[in-house]
């Protein structure tokens, strides 16, 4: 006979592994379990499906151009030190971010300023001389909005560590397998697992990120465009990582407008190395099945754009010594909204997945709000879970 659980949660990324933790808390006496694999220790060798966690830093702020991603990220940037002493692991690195671009009134720098202030986001408004000091090479007529506080970066692996730990220590379950199926049936949903066995569970939550789109595992998902993206890092030695210690994590949109870009300072890699990461990618290439997904994280990303991207970091920061220069991909999944979507498709099945890109700095409070849909609890009354209804 399957073995039968109240809840389940689909998919151990960023969104998965946090709405475990708030799931252990929220309904600490139902059966809950979490399913998804540990990372491949060999991508190439790897068959998927993959997550978009495996890295070491991500840029945290809560000064954002829309108002709803600025709140999502400072609910839950409030529970890092939390999560990370429920996980017995620092993650958050709160060096500053600072967002940067054209300087014009009506411009992206204006409307991040305004939202961060009508948010009561402490943060400062740069150009010039000021701007300069920095650290950052930027162009004539760029501004910036500067935050600092606990805006700065996150290790990604090591906050998903810490959301499964303190879940699991609260009694959550953890099957280290893909979901082949779902199957509906009158009173429960049947789990087909890529081991083999089969479960059953009363309520599931799909937070298996582009995949969810993907893989035709659910046919309710929601419509998800996703795109392919790499990133490339610079390995730095411990003398220019000390040196580049205030370096404030950067997002940048260039004049004139095109692809945006992101630098996370240096951060220490599982191998022990110190890197600078840059992303942002000027090619626009879509994913349309799971195994397109699973071949781009085979391959590792683009070489070329990986180049495009480190000459670009060139620019920034034009006295950083490159020599060893790596590169990796991930996947993004934007919504028509441009918002995550979280909410029931079925009276069983519910769904939370949408990053848009932006997700991993507010994965905590979408987490929270994904498993108060998975319980059937309403957050109306909080005024924003109906914005992110399928």
């Amino acid at each position: 006979m399957s073995m039968r659980y109240d809840h389940v949660i689909i998919g151990a990324g960023m969104m998965g592994a946090a709405a475990a933790r708030h799931l252990s808390r929220t309904a600490p006496d139902a059966r809950n379990l979490l399913i998804g694999p540990s990372e491949p220790a060999v991508p190439a060798d790897h068959s998927g499906p993959f997550a978009s966690h495996y890295d070491a830093g991500r840029v945290t702020r809560g000064i954002d151009p829309d108002p709803d991603w600025a709140q999502l990220a400072r609910r839950s940037m409030a529970r890092y030190a939390e999560i990370a002493a429920a996980g017995g692991m620092a993650f958050h690195h709160p060096v500053g971010a600072m967002l940067a671009g054209p300087d014009r009134p009506d411009g992206f720098i204006a409307r991040t300023f305004a939202t961060a202030h009508s948010g009561a986001i402490a943060c400062k408004q740069l150009s010039g001389a000021a701007l300069a000091q920095m650290g950052y090479n930027f162009p004539a007529g760029t501004g910036a909005v500067v935050e600092a506080g606990d805006a700065g970066f996150i290790n990604p692996r090591a906050l998903v560590r810490c959301q499964i730990t303190a879940a699991q220590r609260a009694g959550i379950a953890h099957i280290q397998t893909d979901v082949q199926r779902i199957t509906p049936h009158r009173d429960h949903i049947v789990l087909t697992l890529g081991c083999g066995t089969t479960i059953e569970a009363e309520q599931v939550l799909l937070a298996t990120g582009g995949y969810a789109g993907l893989d035709g595992m659910c046919d309710a998902a929601p419509p998800l465009t996703v795109h392919a993206r790499t990133i490339a890092m610079v390995e730095v030695s411990e003398t220019t990582a000390s040196r580049l210690k205030a370096l404030p994590a950067l997002i940048w949109r260039p004049d004139p407008p095109g692809f945006y870009v992101y630098v996370v300072p240096p951060a220490r890699y599982r191998d022990g190395t110190m890197r600078i990461k840059i992303g942002g990618d000027p090619a626009d290439r879509r994913v349309h099945s799971a195994a397109e997904a699973n071949a781009w994280f085979q391959r590792g990303g683009d070489r070329e754009v990986a180049a495009i991207q480190i000459d670009i970091l060139r620019h920034l920061l034009p006295d950083l010594p490159v020599e060893t220069v790596t590169h990796s991909a991930c996947i993004i999944s934007d919504t028509a909204s441009g918002l995550p979507v979280i909410g029931r498709l079925t009276p069983r099945v519910s769904v939370m997945v949408g990053g848009n890109g932006a997700a991993a700095k507010s994965s905590d409070e979408i987490g929270r709000l994904g498993a108060l849909t998975l319980i059937g609890g309403d957050a109306d009354a909080e005024g924003y879970l109906r914005k992110f209804a399928p």
